[in-house]
């Protein structure tokens, strides 16, 4: 449980809101969380949700409650039984609500006031400017493999696929915003030449598609191609 004194909770400068608001507020923030494990003979897993509860002492309407959840499962275990080359293998997965304020340059992680993310392997594109706020739901799922080609040769890859969806906007503003559908995958293969030496190479191609609440749609893909070699 954290409390937080906000001198202006509605983003605006005070001369431009309207007679009777009270920018200056306190917010009690609850963020409960369940965790989940288990580790069996064949499968291993975990599994995470929980909650975000903001309330606020003067602007009642401005609470939200948001939601999150994850979990994981290796199952290494179980494709032994298929062939022992395969040296890993796992799904993941996480989703997150949120009708929290997004500013610019913030990551999506449950602070008060920012709910802007950022461009990585597991979040797609959602970097701008909204000064109001607005509902967002974030999703990712994603499978990771390893197969062991020969004694000292490993390719390991990775897929994920990343959703985000803006829902409603407060104060009657409609800024542009862009669903996003992100396509990511990776592929690395390693040689071990020594005790200490191992180089390989890396390919990821990213696909985004977007589109805009306000009209029009665009995608683009990037590819990138890497050297690698470590030396314990």
């Amino acid at each position: 449980v954290t409390e937080t004194y906000d001198s202006n909770v509605f983003f605006t400068p005070k001369s431009l809101l309207e007679p009777g608001l009270k920018p200056e507020d306190f917010i009690t923030q609850i963020t409960p969380q369940i965790n989940l494990a288990h580790q069996g003979s064949r499968v291993r897993g975990s599994f995470a949700v929980g909650g975000l509860v903001s309330m606020y002492a003067r602007n009642h309407n401005l609470n939200y409650t948001g939601i999150n959840a994850s979990g994981r499962l290796d199952l290494k275990n179980y494709a032994d039984r298929i062939s022992q080359r395969i040296n890993s293998l796992g799904l993941f997965g996480t989703y997150q609500f949120t009708p929290s304020m997004s500013a610019f340059g913030a990551q999506m992680g449950g602070g008060i006031g920012a709910g802007a993310g950022v461009t990585t392997l597991t979040s797609p594109l959602n970097t701008g400017l909204v000064t109001n706020r607005v509902y967002t739901h974030n999703m990712n799922f994603g499978i990771n493999a390893g197969y062991l080609l020969t004694r000292t040769t490993t390719v390991t890859g990775t897929y994920n696929y990343s959703k985000i969806m803006f829902g409603g906007q407060s104060g009657g503003v409609e800024n542009q915003l862009f669903d996003t559908d992100g396509h990511q995958a990776n592929m690395t293969i390693a040689n071990q030449l020594s005790l200490r030496d191992t180089v390989g190479t890396t390919a990821t191609m990213s696909h985004f598609d977007q589109g805009g609440n306000t009209g029009g749609s665009s995608s683009f893909t990037t590819f990138n191609g890497t050297l690698n070699w470590a030396r314990k």
